[in-house]
């Protein structure tokens, strides 16, 4: 029979037994399984004409993370650099993540800010102003040239 430590009280889950009898059952190489991806945790939210997000990616360093945005959609991604530590069990997941979410037109997305601090990346873009929405005026032409040259001309 093989024997494994139980540390009592450690914890008030009453599953962590469980967990530590199945350190013991399991093959190394099973114990170390982890997910193929992280994903982090996502909130959205709009106040006070601001677009807000939250994006929780505990254990990541500041400069590991990128926040790219084309059109309306913001993704986050980076890495969770592996702590070097003897044999163990552990559940985090290290590697690289990805999170996008799409964003309502009605907001700047050329104004975005982001702060990150203690594990929690937010991301703020204000509401685009009425006064603010350009107003593009087109050019009627007699003659068909640019994307019309593509048509069929009608007879």
């Amino acid at each position: 029979m093989k024997r494994f430590e139980i540390a009592p009280l450690r914890s008030v889950n009453p599953f962590a037994l469980f967990d530590e009898f199945e350190k013991g059952f399991w093959p190394k190489n099973v114990r170390n399984f982890q997910a193929d991806e992280m994903f982090p945790k996502l909130e959205l939210w709009e106040e006070n004409d601001v677009f807000f997000a939250s994006v929780d990616i505990p254990g990541v360093d500041k400069d590991s993370i990128n926040i790219d945005i084309n059109d309306d959609i913001i993704s986050v991604s980076g890495e969770r650099k592996e702590e070097k530590k003897s044999e163990g069990y552990s559940e985090k997941y290290y590697g690289s993540f990805k999170r996008s979410f799409r964003v309502p037109n009605s907001y700047d997305l050329e104004k975005v800010e982001a702060h990150f601090e203690n594990g929690v990346l937010s991301l703020a873009a204000p509401r685009i102003q009425e006064s603010e929405k350009p107003v593009k005026r087109i050019e009627i032409k007699s003659e068909r040239n640019g994307i019309f040259e593509r048509q069929n001309p009608s007879s």
